[in-house]
């Protein structure tokens, strides 16, 4: 799941930007990023939290780091 999650958000930061490759540092930022939403999820699907989908979307829009966040809203 992080894999599906880090490629797809990959692709549209690649697509954003019209760079062909990342940085290092950016690669890096994606890949904490993907991991931390997905454990979330699975804690919440085990029931460790109570919210919902709309709110669990809230949390993961704020946990985006600046960087990307500046990186995802970015239109070519």
């Amino acid at each position: 799941m992080a894999d599906i999650n880090y490629r797809e958000l990959e692709k549209h930061i690649l697509s954003a930007s019209g760079k062909q490759d990342l940085d290092e540092k950016t690669a890096m930022l994606i890949r904490t990023y993907c991991l931390g939403t997905v454990c979330l999820s699975c804690e919440w699907i085990l029931g460790k939290y109570r919210a919902t989908p709309e709110e669990l979307a809230e949390v993961y829009k704020t946990a985006l780091p600046p960087t990307l966040r500046e990186l995802v809203t970015t239109e070519k």
